[in-house]
């Protein structure tokens, strides 16, 4: 395919592939960035084979990175630190007396669950879980830190979840923790 041909199936088939990508809730610059993909994957697969339907091809290429790009971005229900101590809270106060000891309170929080997640890391002899939690490292890092699959390290971190109990003690203990808060 040389540069006219592929100029012209541009002009064809952007508007298509532009209006399947504006269903996705991405970006303008998302987009644009996915369709020029699309296209330049489209070239280079084209010099090998023959696409009989390129607008397919186009459309499905887009489709799928679109779709990777939302996946990536979805934000899963996380069972870090920060969640087991404060469920409901985004921000604390700042500045005045409340706000030091809604800290105080935060970090006894965290403490509680930073030293059950160490002693549950400890008794199962797998510290994926607290590279994961603890220390905050995406699971690629820490494939590709231990040179193996992300699926295996994936595998890891779902088979050593907090047993029940212990995610229901610690519960218990951030809400005692609460409440004590409510006594100040």
């Amino acid at each position: 395919m040389n540069p006219q041909e592929f100029q012209s199936l541009y002009d064809a088939h952007f508007r298509v592939v532009n209006g399947v990508l504006r269903h996705y809730a991405i970006t303008t610059e998302e987009r644009e960035d996915i369709i020029q993909t699309a296209f330049f994957t489209f070239w280079v697969y084209s010099q090998t084979v023959t696409v009989d339907k390129p607008c397919a091809f186009l459309v499905t290429s887009a489709r799928n990175a679109a779709v990777s790009l939302l996946r990536q971005r979805k934000t899963r229900r996380s069972d870090s630190l920060e969640s087991h101590a404060e469920p409901d809270s985004h921000a604390l106060p700042s500045g005045n007396s409340d706000g030091a000891k809604a800290q105080e309170l935060r970090e006894r929080k965290i403490a509680v669950v930073r030293t059950a997640l160490a002693e549950h890391t400890r008794k199962s002899g797998n510290d994926t879980l607290w590279k994961r939690y603890a220390e905050g490292c995406r699971l690629r890092d820490i494939a590709h830190e231990r040179k193996e699959p992300l699926g295996t390290i994936c595998a890891r971190v779902n088979a050593s979840r907090l047993p029940r109990r212990l995610t229901e003690s610690l519960r218990a203990e951030v809400a005692r923790i609460n409440q004590e808060a409510e006594a100040y």
